[in-house]
């Protein structure tokens, strides 16, 4: 039998919970820059990955949507994509703006003996 996810947590403690989430994801701030306030980002993150993994978190943003659209609140024309979270590929150290690759290119203008 598939269980609720907050089923086992205290109302107090799921609304923290959703909360801390609800503030990563509009924040777009790493999970270890949780503030204090909320539950500790780890359980934030494990709640969030079971969530999303049984599209709870979908369905839950989606309707968070469609209430906002009845409102008024939400105007679909206008959007925005945010790739702040982009990945670097491997082999990024060795970039163009690297230090590494600059050093290659153009060796070390510092100094000597200075660092």
């Amino acid at each position: 039998m598939r269980t609720n996810v907050i089923e086992s947590m205290d109302l107090t403690d799921a609304r923290a919970m959703l909360d801390g989430i609800v503030w990563i994801l509009r924040m777009g701030a790493p999970w270890h820059d949780l503030p204090d306030c909320y539950p500790l980002y780890q359980t934030c993150h494990r709640r969030f990955s079971k969530m999303a993994a049984r599209w709870h978190m979908a369905r839950l943003l989606h309707a968070l949507a469609e209430e906002l659209r009845v409102r008024g609140k939400l105007d679909l024309l206008e959007t925005f994509i945010d790739a702040s979270f982009s990945s670097a590929k491997k082999g990024a150290l060795l970039s163009a703006n690297s230090p590494r690759k600059r050093q290659q290119n153009h060796g070390d203008r510092r100094r000597p003996g200075v660092l």
